[in-house]
């Protein structure tokens, strides 16, 4: 794991936990690492929470829709301060809850809810996950389709379940 999974440094195709910059990132998506906390970071989130929504995606055979929150700093469960957007100005962190993000994602549950597809008049469309592992971009900087970049060799290796 240490060798091949996880070695000393793994290039990015996203931001490296170093690149966060609290007063003016608008995303973060953590995709690799130059340093013994991100290596410990990356293998902690893919092994106990990232890579399990990559193993639900290829159970029902890409017929799901998945997003990637990447507000930062891109907690697990940080995204709830906007799917339960009560008018409070800031998260957790203090950091100032974007309304228009905050209303896209209440709507986006909402209309998932009510009919299993997050799709509705005026918001951006929003792909399942498909052969093509599209994930929903959920950023201060865009909403959109991006790569879902827990398809990847680790994540397919943690399917396995070989560690157990």
């Amino acid at each position: 794991m240490t060798e091949i999974l996880y070695p000393p440094e793994i290039n990015t195709t996203g931001n490296v936990l170093e690149d966060y910059d609290p007063m003016n990132s608008k995303y973060l998506t953590v995709t690799g690492y130059n340093t013994a906390l991100g290596r410990q970071t990356l293998l902690t989130s893919e092994s106990i929470i990232t890579c399990l929504t990559y193993h639900v995606n290829k159970a029902f055979r890409g017929q799901t829709y998945t997003y990637l929150f990447t507000v930062p700093p891109a907690l697990h469960g940080q995204e709830l301060y906007y799917v339960f957007y009560n008018e409070q100005s800031t998260d957790v962190f203090f950091r100032p809850i974007n309304v228009t993000l905050a209303h896209i994602v209440q709507e986006y549950w909402i209309n998932f809810a009510l009919s299993g597809d997050p799709n509705g008049e005026g918001l951006p469309y929003f792909a399942k996950w498909g052969n093509n592992s599209s994930a929903q971009g959920l950023s201060l900087a865009d909403v959109g389709p991006t790569d879902d970049p827990t398809d990847n060799d680790r994540c397919r290796w943690w399917q396995l379940s070989l560690y157990v």
